[in-house]
């Protein structure tokens, strides 16, 4: 087994006999031992099977009712395996389902050194969530799992141990900068993107936003994250700076919500809702994007 998977495999338990344990997609554990493929001991657990003793007793009297196995041999033979198991790097490295899933997520972790410092965890679909220390330092899966079903659909059903895994994966990733308030980096990306989405045709066709980047629904612009990714890119930055352009937008007034899920036929994208006060007023006499806050007024 490897890091980061959510089963043991099938593992030699007791002559004929053999065990394994999954993780359940909806939380918590699920322990089986099976005799020649055929299952003979199904046990469920909230908690890891191999930090408990009742289970223990529960499995071999399943296998003791169903096999000629004495329930006193297979009780030792679960309690060594659970006890060898644990103590490795791969009961270390087994991560439940939700552990899994945030992990799988997550895209990088910065960790800004404002006053007070917070955590940013950029996940691959483009969001963000934003913890405090002291939500990292005690966490609760209230947490963690409200933050995932804002941003996916299905509930997480995270408990405090997989946030645990979670908190330390993060910290294991996480890069540490320093935050300048006053730095506006992120303008010369704004204006940029105000320029050339002002002096296109925006189509109200939301197939189009696949090829050109961008639609008009309603009275909103919607963009795709690839072609933000464009605009970021020119100015030297990247997908790890989409959740903090995100931030900016909003705190500027373009953008009315985080990022939000856009159905395209049988597709679904993640996809940024600008408001109409994006567009520019008039740019027929700008050729650069420092004439924008003579036109516009300042961004």
């Amino acid at each position: 087994m490897t890091s980061g998977q959510t089963s043991t495999g099938i593992v030699p338990l007791l002559s004929d006999l053999e065990i394994e344990i999954c993780a359940k997609d909806c939380g918590g554990w699920s322990t089986v031992i099976t005799q020649k493929g055929i299952t003979v001991a199904k046990e469920d657990t909230k908690t890891e099977p191999w930090v408990q003793t009742e289970i223990v007793k529960k499995l071999s009297k399943q296998v003791g009712n169903k096999t000629a196995y004495k329930s006193g041999a297979i009780q030792d033979a679960i309690s060594q395996y659970f006890e060898e198991f644990k103590a490795s790097d791969d009961g270390k490295a087994l991560l439940s389902e939700p552990a899994r899933k945030v992990i799988e997520e997550t895209e990088a972790v910065i960790w800004e050194t404002s006053d007070p410092p917070i955590i940013r965890i950029i996940l691959k679909s483009g969001d963000e969530w934003i913890f405090k220390i002291s939500e990292l330092a005690s966490p609760q899966p209230k947490n963690l799992n409200s933050k995932w079903l804002e941003t996916y659909e299905g509930v997480l059903y995270a408990t405090t141990k997989d946030f645990s895994r979670c908190i330390e994966f993060w910290l294991e990733i996480k890069q540490k900068i320093e935050v300048f308030e006053d730095i506006p980096e992120f303008e010369n990306v704004l204006r940029d993107l105000r320029l050339e989405i002002s002096q296109c045709t925006i189509s109200d066709d939301r197939k189009k936003i696949q090829q050109e980047g961008w639609v008009r629904i309603g009275e909103n612009i919607v963009v795709a994250p690839f072609k933000i990714l464009e605009f970021l890119e020119k100015h030297g930055k990247g997908s790890n700076d989409r959740a903090r352009f995100s931030k900016f937008m909003r705190k500027s007034g373009f953008m009315i919500k985080n990022t939000s899920p856009l159905r395209i036929d049988n597709e679904i994208i993640r996809a940024w809702f600008l408001n109409d006060k994006i567009l520019l007023k008039n740019t027929s006499s700008m050729d650069s994007v420092e004439d924008i806050s003579s036109v516009d007024g300042v961004v």
